[in-house]
């Protein structure tokens, strides 16, 4: 499974050099998707961007119609990246972060003309390619707006909704496009729509634990970014603890490793972590019961995905 799996995601990057790239004539969006395409290859994260291949094929798609929709969607994912380090400053050691804040911004833009660009090459006819045209950028218009309303340290619910948004609709839109490349029975569209609700949001409740391994730690609180686990701790008021991870939390200088390690045990000790692997479980559960209707076989690599975003994430 895991060698089929690469075997379509190289599909995709020889889609996007054979038809994308001689049409881009900024060596650093060249650049840029040179890094992010060679730090997929070889790991899990092709499951991530052939999600519109695998939910193509779960509704019978057997060709490659679907390859310039995953281009597209690894592009689109690659520029938001880049806008999200522009808005955040967090200094990750990426080629964009190298570059001028106008400099990286021209990156980025250039990564979406360039996910347009792949899309133009989709072999549909005119009412499927609208639909999909009109639902990617819709959705893009809702995670824009949930990032714009973000506040730094917001309530527990308002992030729920923020990463419902930002993760959880990018996901589901992904897996809706990719089976309506070839249908459009309402059943099928809802149930791959909704596995990628619970996908996404599963990968963004791995995403949060992960940023809180020390090594991350002083990044993310330094430039006022809560994460779900902290979240749920500084929720808890009457906690014994709360008082104490409200002040670790609230330090503007960042933590050193040691004060790392202590927020990390303090979190644990009140709960959070199991509270965020329990909300993990049940999107894996969602996402699973979502693929029901359909023959295991055409969604097999669908569940490995799913149960293994899981199954890292408990070790997270």
């Amino acid at each position: 499974m895991f060698d089929i799996a690469h075997s379509q995601f190289d599909k995709v990057f020889r889609f996007m050099e054979s038809r994308v790239y001689p049409e881009i004539e900024s060596p650093k969006v060249l650049e840029v998707i040179d890094y992010r395409a060679s730090g997929i290859m070889g790991t899990m994260f092709v499951y991530t961007f052939i999600l519109p291949l695998l939910a193509y094929q779960a509704v019978g798609g057997s060709d490659d119609i679907g390859v310039p929709l995953a281009a597209a969607w690894l592009l689109y994912d690659l520029a938001s990246d880049i806008f999200d380090d522009l808005q955040d400053r967090d200094g990750k050691d990426r080629p964009w972060n190298t570059l001028p804040p106008d400099q990286a911004m021209l990156v980025g833009v250039g990564t979406l003309f360039a996910a347009n660009l792949a899309l133009s090459h989709l072999k549909v006819d005119t009412d499927t390619a609208k639909a999909i045209w009109r639902e990617l950028a819709r959705t893009g218009l809702r995670a824009v707006h949930g990032q714009a309303h973000l506040v730094t340290k917001p309530e527990l619910k308002s992030y729920l909704r923020h990463i419902v948004a930002k993760s959880g609709q990018i996901f589901a839109t992904i897996a809706w496009a990719g089976a309506r490349l070839r249908t459009e029975n309402p059943n099928s569209l809802k149930a791959l729509h909704n596995y990628g609700m619970a996908l996404g949001m599963l990968v963004q409740l791995r995403d949060d634990c992960f940023d809180l391994a020390p090594v991350q730690l002083t990044g993310d609180l330094a430039m006022g970014q809560f994460t779900l686990p902290v979240l749920y701790g500084l929720s808890q008021r009457e906690h014994s603890l709360h008082e104490q991870l409200e002040e670790l939390a609230s330090r503007k200088h960042g933590l050193s490793h040691q004060e790392s390690a202590e927020l990390a045990s303090i979190l644990r000790k009140m709960g959070a972590y199991s509270f965020v692997v329990a909300m993990a479980k049940a999107y894996e559960q969602k996402a699973l019961h979502a693929l029901e209707t359909f023959p295991e076989s055409l969604v097999r690599p669908l569940q490995f995905y799913a149960s293994y975003v899981f199954e890292t994430f408990q070790g997270a």
